[in-house]
């Protein structure tokens, strides 16, 4: 995301809460830090958090979102596009 939008400070990650990530997550947050970026972090356990999850990160500032792969995120990935266009908000995903 950072070659994408190189003048981009604040970054965030979508994760699956109830799915167990540790590497994925330390290695975003590892990335943020070596390239100098903050990084904000939502979890979410349900679809019914998504709209919550995104309103929080455009509260936050946030330029552009990494979601985490897992399989109930995956299962909804059409509902988390929609999500990042609405709020304008430049999304990768794994």
């Amino acid at each position: 995301m950072k070659e994408i939008l190189p003048a981009a400070r604040r970054f965030a990650v979508l994760n699956d809460s109830s799915a167990r990530q540790p590497a994925q997550l330390q290695a975003v947050e590892d990335a943020a830090r070596a390239l100098g970026v903050s990084l904000q972090t939502v979890g979410v356990r349900s679809p019914s958090e998504f709209v919550a999850a995104f309103d929080s990160l455009r509260a936050g500032g946030v330029e552009a979102l990494n979601i985490i792969g897992s399989s109930m995120l995956f299962n909804f990935r059409t509902e988390l596009g929609a999500l990042a266009l609405a709020h304008k908000l430049p999304a990768i995903c794994e």
